[in-house]
């Protein structure tokens, strides 16, 4: 997991955010994750979310999903991934607040418009996680 300090993803929040990218993708993954953000419970807490196809969603969820005061659920640009309405339909059947946007930009835009301060998680891929780095000008050697 790593805090993205500074960058052009940064300025799209405000200044009471922090954004956090994790590439976890599996359900250990989301078991550590849950773990983690349980620290973080004194904020309001946002989930950016996306997955390749052929990896269990369903579970992963499961186990993180009540921690977020809202879930936004975008496509990986570039990878065969699994269609945000079919991740939206099945989150539906047992909360609100999930929401698809197109990219991580316009999730980010939706939470500094709805929300003034809490933590964001951007995880389900290490695929998202690279085009995270990437866009958020990140040098990866």
């Amino acid at each position: 997991m790593q805090k993205l300090e500074s960058g052009p993803l940064n300025s799209l929040v405000t200044k009471k955010m922090e954004i956090w990218l994790d590439g976890g993708h599996n359900v250990d993954a989301s078991l550590i994750l849950k773990n983690v953000v349980n620290q973080w419970k004194t904020k309001e807490n946002f989930l950016i979310f996306g997955m390749v196809q052929g990896k269990d969603f369903r579970e992963f969820l499961q186990n993180i999903s009540y921690l977020f005061k809202c879930i936004l659920v975008i496509p990986i640009s570039d990878h065969q991934f699994i269609s945000p309405k079919i991740i939206k339909k099945d989150l539906d059947n047992f909360r609100t607040n999930v929401f698809i946007k197109n990219n991580v930009s316009e999730a980010l835009v939706f939470l500094r418009n709805n929300f003034e301060q809490g933590s964001v998680l951007i995880c389900g891929s290490l695929y998202l996680a690279g085009h995270i780095l990437k866009e958020n000008k990140y040098k990866i050697v």
